[in-house]
């Protein structure tokens, strides 16, 4: 059986001998078909002259959908050829948003954005972090283009993590408003987990050492060392924890769902470290902002303030490292931490030295 791959390949050779101008494209990561051309500026566009674009389908990468995909672009072809073309006929009323202003085009698409789903401090948090941190550094009175789009991506350094945020929240404003988002995709460069440094994270006696000369903090900061420390929790979590159990004597702590991957339990893999970081004694943070983003934030001034000698993530990064090397396997420790396998594997085990490869051969050999 032929992939999409294929038969969009073949589509675009036939396209070709045909001389239509228009050929099929599917977006790297994406379902859903486009066809790019030479076509007129949109409606709205600081462009004078046509250029390359593409225009949205909305039509499955499957057998049926390239076929009626290449039916189109035979008939867009001739429409240009004719100088007939006209984007009124293919745009929708939400990419007809366009023709506004940045500012404009920003508010709309927010509006879109939790239209889709409910506002939450989890939600709110995915929001600001990954799409208005971005939106809020673009001209908002100038006309939304794809010039404007990708001047502000070129603005961050290539291969990083900035440059590939900027193109993913760029790309969503880009497609929201009919806008090709295949330059932007092209500039996101090279940056994936395996190009940034290794952590330098703490070992359990750093761990001990910076909780003893911690002994003046307030107790919320103290707990909340503990807490990430024994249960890897991520710092807003802290915010969010069901203590029932752990209250009535157990060692299970749950976070509640309304965090970044909902509903979880956690068990500390050094149990003398429920009692050697008084965790009984509960202290929690009080809230001081409505998202996850400022909880967590509440925690990194509460560090810093009081000196801990590394950001409260290392303690998270150090808890799954250590369950690698105890031999937890790695879907348990992956659901305790509240993110998928592929990412835990991905994340963590390149931190594995050869000392815990031997380690871990040694077990299996004896047993």
């Amino acid at each position: 059986m032929k992939t999409p791959e294929t038969l969009i390949q073949e589509a675009n050779q036939r396209l070709k001998a045909g001389r239509s101008g228009v050929t099929i494209w599917l977006q790297p990561g994406r379902t859903k078909l486009y066809l790019r051309g030479i076509f007129p500026p949109k409606p709205g566009s600081e462009r004078t002259t046509p250029h390359q674009q593409a225009l949205t389908l909305g039509l499955p990468a499957n057998a049926t959908g390239i076929k009626v995909a290449e039916g189109r672009a035979r008939e867009i072809g001739g429409l240009l050829t004719q100088g007939k073309f006209d984007w009124a006929n293919y745009l929708t009323p939400e990419q007809v948003v366009a023709k506004e202003t940045v500012g404009h085009c920003v508010t709309t698409f927010e509006a879109s954005y939790f239209s889709k789903r409910k506002r939450t401090p989890q939600t709110q948090t995915t929001w600001d972090g990954d799409y208005w941190m971005v939106y809020r550094t673009l001209p908002t009175e100038k006309v939304l283009t794809l010039d404007v789009l990708t001047a502000a991506a070129l603005g961050t350094e290539p291969d990083t993590r900035t440059r590939q945020r900027f193109c993913m929240a760029l790309g969503a404003l880009a497609r929201f408003a009919g806008l090709d988002p295949a330059p932007l995709v092209e500039l996101r460069g090279n940056y994936g987990t395996d190009s940034t440094l290794p952590r330098e994270l703490p070992s359990d006696e750093q761990v001990m050492e910076a909780w003893q000369n911690l002994s003046h903090a307030p107790a919320w900061v103290r707990w909340a060392y503990g807490m990430m420390a024994a249960y890897g929790v991520r710092p807003h979590e802290l915010f969010s924890l069901d203590l029932e159990d752990f209250l009535a004597g157990s060692d299970k702590v749950r976070v509640t769902g309304d965090t970044k991957t909902g509903q979880r339990v956690i068990l500390p893999l050094q149990k003398e470290w429920v009692t050697l970081f008084q965790l009984r004694q509960v202290a929690p943070p009080t809230r001081t902002g409505k998202t996850n983003q400022r909880c967590g934030e509440r925690i990194s001034e509460g560090f810093k303030y009081w000196s801990v000698p590394f950001p409260p993530y290392h303690l998270r990064h150090a808890w799954a490292v250590r369950a690698i090397r105890v031999g937890l396997e790695s879907a348990v420790s992956a659901r305790m931490m509240g993110h998928s396998l592929t990412v835990h594997n991905r994340s963590y085990q390149k931190w594995m030295s050869e000392q815990d490869l031997e380690r871990a051969y040694a077990r299996v050999v004896q047993q």
